[in-house]
């Protein structure tokens, strides 16, 4: 024996294999199973007893094989499992097992159009506060501005969940139809959450005004708001005096809608 190997056999620091023994890092053993709880795996290394080690966290489900981490100081000794190796099996009906199924695909749209009908109509006076009292052009006409000391005037269309059942993903475009019957001003329709008929005061609303007679475009954050039923009527605010026909007339404040939904 060498001068060398007696200061080695007398020191404390590890000894290593002796010459000619193998330098096994890494060793293919079989994964018998994985304890998440306390984060072991048991692994058998060449047929060895089952044997307890640290693992890197990774999906392990469905491998049989893992390498394992040795040291070759402690003669190939397995001290950790660095991962899954070979081919992963999969249980048939078992989801945990296998690699994750892909997303499913979205789903797909189609482009629809409806016609939605208000389901009442009438106006409240801010001298009568009431109902449809002042209906020179009849109870279901909306009225807007103010005739001759009649007080605000405030016309309401209610379409309720009509839109909202549509199951819309998108609204893309949306005109409401206002007829004139009497009156020298402009009707000027903005969104009401009102979603039935009489409500106690002056129908509330809010939010962008659309003016004109005919098929009147409504804007973006409107058509959201009948599609979420944020929205679920239609108000005249004007100030000029004017009437449009409601629930007597079958265009009567219609709504004509291009809207998306699931195909």
């Amino acid at each position: 024996m060498s001068a060398f190997d007696d200061a080695r056999e007398g020191s404390a620091l590890p000894v290593g294999p002796r010459r000619g023994a193998p330098m096994e890092i890494h060793k293919i053993a079989q994964l018998l199973s994985i304890n998440s709880t306390s984060q072991r795996a048991t692994v058998s290394i060449d047929g060895s007893q089952p044997v307890n080690l640290p693992y890197l966290p990774g999906v392990y489900t469905g491998y049989t094989t893992c390498l394992v981490l040795c040291n070759p100081l402690q003669g190939g000794r397995g001290v950790f499992v660095l991962g899954p190796v070979g081919v992963q099996v999969v249980v048939p009906g078992d989801p945990s097992s296998g690699p994750p199924p892909p997303p499913p695909p979205p789903p797909a749209t189609v482009t629809v159009r409806a016609t939605i009908l208000p389901t009442w109509s009438g106006t409240w006076s801010a001298k009568w506060s009431k109902w449809n009292v002042w209906a020179v052009a009849g109870p279901l006409s909306l009225y807007q501005g103010d005739a001759c000391g009649s007080g605000t005037l405030k016309g309401l269309a209610v379409y309720g969940n009509q839109i909202v059942n549509l199951g819309a993903l998108s609204i893309i475009s949306a005109t409401v139809t206002m007829n004139a019957i009497t009156g020298g001003g402009t009707p000027t329709a903005q969104g009401s959450p009102s979603g039935t008929p009489a409500p106690a005061g002056p129908p509330s609303s809010s939010g962008s005004t659309a003016a004109g007679f005919g098929p009147v475009a409504l804007d973006s954050t409107t058509r959201e708001a009948l599609r979420t039923g944020a929205f679920k009527g239609l108000a005249l605010v004007g100030a000029g005096y004017v009437a449009v026909q409601g629930t007597s007339r079958p265009d009567g404040m219609a709504l004509n809608l291009t809207y998306t939904r699931a195909g």
